[in-house]
């Protein structure tokens, strides 16, 4: 089985999951829901399993001048605008639909393992303040207990980008991301270079644990499918690069680019320019062309075309 067709079929399950969830939320009458739902897709390699999972988030304690910037919930003091993270957000999730299809077929509908009864989904519309999905971000929210506390807003952390368009530097919230849309060029609009500068230390907290994991369901695949398809990539290559081999320029470009194309970039942008402030996108990312660490920087370069 080649990388195209596992990619295919990953993205197949993902979909026929979401057409499932959405045929449920139909049936019961809630479509409406579905702005307020964060859902997850999963790969399970050890149990061979797809699995979709969908939650509702509401706030126990609302407070209306928290939002999400990056990774940190951030609070606003209304009288002098100060910013503070906030470790311990008020919000609480219920799963509220499951499913569940065998990785290796994907005959048939995805097994639903839970979904919650529509009278308990419109107890929750009723009673609790629900979380849009516009400002707050599922890949951030954690479950576990943490004690409340703040700490002071560090400005590398509040800017770790640098955007340059045509050798201009915009606003990044200005910028979008969408892995359907990548390398699909629009005709007859021009084509702008960009080159986007992420503070490493930020890059590194945030990148280098995905990029273990990544590398480990590499693995797992390769051994699923008894071939290393994503390793043929590379001419020189025994195994898959390290973390400190894609940050550096040891490894031809072109290489490079294929390899983080169809594994990495979609992480990266998602983490950075997750999507809000949809009012303000005026960009659309086409394309990576470069990628490397200089400095105290990660450099990425590539074309960009605006938004109508």
């Amino acid at each position: 089985m080649t990388f195209e067709e596992i990619k295919q079929r990953i993205l197949n399950a993902e979909k026929l999951h979401i057409k499932k969830f959405k045929e449920s939320l139909k049936q019961a009458g809630l479509p409406h829901v579905l702005q307020y739902c964060f859902p997850r897709f999963h790969i399970n390699d050890k149990r061979k399993v797809y699995s979709y999972t969908v939650e509702l988030l509401f706030d126990i304690e609302y407070n209306e001048y928290l939002y999400w910037e990056g990774k940190h919930l951030i609070s606003v003091n209304p009288e002098t605008g100060e910013k503070g993270i906030v470790i311990n957000n008020s919000y609480k999730g219920i799963l509220i639909y499951q499913s569940e299809s065998a990785l290796l077929t994907l005959e048939g509908d995805p097994t639903i393992v839970t979904d919650l009864p529509v009278a308990e989904i419109r107890d929750i519309l009723e009673n609790e303040k629900l979380v849009n999905q516009d400002y707050f971000s599922p890949l951030y929210y954690t479950e576990e207990p943490i004690p409340p506390q703040k700490s002071p807003m560090v400005d590398k952390t509040l800017n770790p980008l640098q955007l340059f368009i045509n050798d201009q530097e915009v606003d990044p919230r200005t910028i979008l991301y969408d892995e359907f849309y990548y390398r699909k060029y629009i005709g007859g609009k021009e084509i702008y270079p960009f080159e986007l500068y992420i503070d490493l230390n930020d890059f590194n907290e945030r990148m280098q644990p995905k990029y273990a994991e990544l590398l480990n369901e590499l693995i797992a695949d390769d051994l699923l499918v008894n071939e290393n398809y994503a390793l043929e990539l590379f001419e020189n290559l025994t195994e898959y690069p390290s973390y400190k081999d894609i940050l550096d320029d040891t490894l031809d470009m072109k290489e490079k680019m294929n390899f983080l194309d169809p594994f990495l970039i979609s992480q990266i942008f998602n983490e950075y320019f997750w999507k809000n402030n949809k009012d303000t996108w005026c960009w659309i990312i086409r394309e990576v062309l470069y990628f490397n660490k200089n400095g105290d920087k990660i450099i990425m370069k590539g074309n960009a075309q605006r938004i109508d």
